[in-house]
């Protein structure tokens, strides 16, 4: 049973005990829950992002198609969904602050969901996504050049949701020996 039946079949239920056991006034505030909860579904919203074009990486083949197929299928769920590919570092931080100002407007009930598929590095602990435009040629270009996961799951734990999903689709090749 989903989540939302079992949500109404429990309020039903209480609804049900409360008019029994202290007459109908009370059952009121279940039956208004339920018909808030009819009212006001959870807001659904997805950051999908393909990276497969990179200027001084080896190209990727597959991040644009999975991020279509994810798209797709976040859309069949009832997600909204934004599509980015082949973002550049600065395109990468504006959509990742535009998505977050999009969850934050749907309010405390939403559900809030990054898809990354393209390059990623790990060096000493720390994952960083990597753009198109990235140009890291030794450990010190990473922090000028890619964007650091925990930024991004910071900036999503700072907007008051629901739920919180990330899921990195990475190619993990460590471009240093």
């Amino acid at each position: 049973m989903s989540g939302f039946k079992s949500l109404l079949l429990c309020a039903s239920l209480l609804g049900s005990l409360l008019s029994f056991s202290d007459g109908i006034a009370l059952a009121q505030p279940a039956n208004a829950a339920i018909a808030n909860a009819v009212q006001s579904p959870e807001q659904r919203v997805a950051l999908v992002i393909g990276n497969s074009k990179y200027q001084s990486a080896p190209p990727l083949l597959n991040p644009d198609n999975d991020a279509q197929s994810m798209a797709q299928f976040l859309n069949s769920a009832g997600f909204e969904v934004v599509e980015a590919t082949d973002l550049t570092h600065s395109d990468m931080i504006k959509v990742v602050q535009d998505f977050s100002s999009r969850v934050a407007a749907r309010g405390p009930n939403a559900v809030a969901m990054i898809y990354y598929a393209g390059h990623g590095v790990q060096l000493a602990g720390e994952n960083y996504l990597v753009p198109v435009d990235a140009k890291i040629s030794s450990p010190s270009d990473l922090a000028a050049n890619s964007i650091r996961l925990v930024d991004v799951m910071a900036t999503l734990e700072a907007i008051p949701s629901r739920m919180r999903i990330v899921v990195l689709d990475a190619c993990r090749n460590n471009p240093f020996p």
